[in-house]
């Protein structure tokens, strides 16, 4: 069976990988996780929680700093300070949702990740009861960090990658064999 075959082979290469690479394997689930949950995240974000963050005029000390930090992320040359004019040119671009999703977290340089360590400090639970959005943009902005201070976070994202589409070549293996009749 060549589904069979195809797990064989990709279970192979990421053990291979995490021989490679000890010590990754606990991490690796928990970060990798982390971030798949903040993607998500963001993908319930409707278009009516951000027009509902624009029309605030002065927002909330924190709800302004999590989202200084977004612009810290999102903006090339961004020169340090809490503006809140900034954030509403960045909810402004239509397709800032989008840039959150294709991210290049190896694209954060040593400065931007230590412009954005703030984010450690700030309280979840005061963030989730402030703004479904901002928490979803919380999630996300820590979960980049995180993953982005690990010392070999590509390996880490692509071993989260394989176990994840290991995960599903099993689920389709289980289907043909019960397609097929089969029982292990």
């Amino acid at each position: 069976m060549q589904s069979q075959q195809q797990f064989q082979s990709k279970q192979l290469e990421l053990n291979e990988i995490i021989e490679n690479n000890p010590g990754l394997d606990e991490k690796t689930d928990q970060i990798y996780f982390q971030y798949m949950d903040a993607l998500n995240g963001l993908k319930k974000i409707k278009i009516q929680d951000v027009y509902e963050m624009k029309s605030i005029r002065r927002p909330p000390q924190l709800i302004e700093r999590v989202l200084n930090l977004l612009t810290i992320l999102l903006k090339e040359n961004y020169v340090d300070q809490d503006n809140w004019i900034e954030c509403l040119k960045l909810l402004n671009d239509r397709r800032f949702l989008d840039y959150l999703l294709n991210y290049d977290i190896s694209s954060i340089t040593e400065e931007k990740l230590n412009l954005l360590q703030p984010i450690h400090t700030f309280d979840e639970k005061i963030i989730y009861s402030s703004s479904f959005f901002v928490y979803q943009i919380y999630k996300y902005i820590l979960a980049i960090v995180k993953q982005r201070e690990q010392p070999k976070q590509k390996v880490i994202n692509q071993i989260g990658q394989m176990k994840q589409d290991l995960r599903k070549l099993q689920k389709y293996i289980e289907k043909l064999k019960k397609i097929l009749g089969q029982t292990e």
